[in-house]
């Protein structure tokens, strides 16, 4: 998993007036962390993958994550190699195994240019085993973003 910022197993983060640009692969990755998560007033810029991924597995349960006033531009493409579908060129949020009450607010934040195979702007993916987890999306921009299809056979 390539990218910029890789934070994992992490408990209450405050990204602030960070701007991550030009990274191969996604410029920030928060993977099974918890607590209160906020990402504020920054920019991910051109990304070869997604923009910012944040992942909730298992162990995860009653976090908070906010993302405000931020920018997501020119992120996407085909990601580390060639072959391999992209999905959430601007974020993508996905709430795996068992992961519970969980819930994601996005607000006043910007989403353009982003490339990928599907969810260009953003996707969003809850698993089967996943309850209970919200996201909600208020007061922010998703203009030019483009999603084109893979065939996956």
């Amino acid at each position: 998993f390539l990218s910029a910022v890789h934070l994992i197993l992490c408990q209450d983060v405050i990204v602030s007036w960070v701007t991550i640009s030009n990274s191969k692969g996604t410029a920030m990755a928060i993977y099974n962390s918890g607590g209160k998560i906020d990402i504020l007033n920054s920019n991910f810029d051109v990304a070869t993958a997604s923009g910012v991924y944040i992942e909730f597995l298992s162990n995860t349960e009653n976090s908070s994550c906010v993302i405000s006033e931020c920018n997501f531009s020119d992120n996407g493409g085909t990601g580390y190699r060639s072959d391999t579908p992209t999905s959430g060129g601007g974020m993508t949020l996905k709430f795996g195994g068992e992961s519970q009450k969980n819930r994601v607010t996005v607000r006043s934040c910007v989403f353009e240019d982003n490339i990928a195979h599907q969810g260009a702007g953003m996707f969003i993916h809850f698993t089967e085993r996943s309850r209970e987890n919200s996201v909600t999306v208020h007061s922010t921009n998703f203009s030019c973003n483009s999603a084109s299809n893979y065939d996956l056979m």
